[in-house]
């Protein structure tokens, strides 16, 4: 409880991730993708459960931020991606992510 008022855990979504360091998508790290932003779930949803698109791994999805504060927008934005390149394929290998320690207090 907070102020007087009962706070409530917000649903989020946790994913590994290949973080590109540059637009050409040329570099990047295994990160963790943690969100609470309801535009950006239920785009990401969309995406995974439609049938006319491929598996969640057979693509990449660019996430861009315009505005700050209460006029801050999302825009998710799904790219082609026919085969994983030997750099993530390595970082993958090489990175252990344990998303279930996300949910140990």
């Amino acid at each position: 409880m907070k102020n007087g008022k009962t706070s409530y855990a917000k649903e989020f979504y946790a994913f590994k991730v290949f973080a590109y360091d540059t637009p050409a998508r040329d570099t990047g790290k295994i990160k963790i993708l943690s969100t609470t932003t309801k535009s950006i779930k239920d785009d990401i949803r969309y995406f995974m459960q439609n049938g006319d698109f491929p598996k969640a791994d057979k693509y990449d999805i660019v996430i861009e931020r315009s505005g700050s504060g209460l006029t801050t927008k999302y825009q998710v934005t799904r790219l082609d991606s026919s085969d994983q390149s030997a750099q993530l394929q390595e970082a993958n290998a090489k990175t252990k992510v344990n998303l279930e320690a996300l949910l140990v207090n």
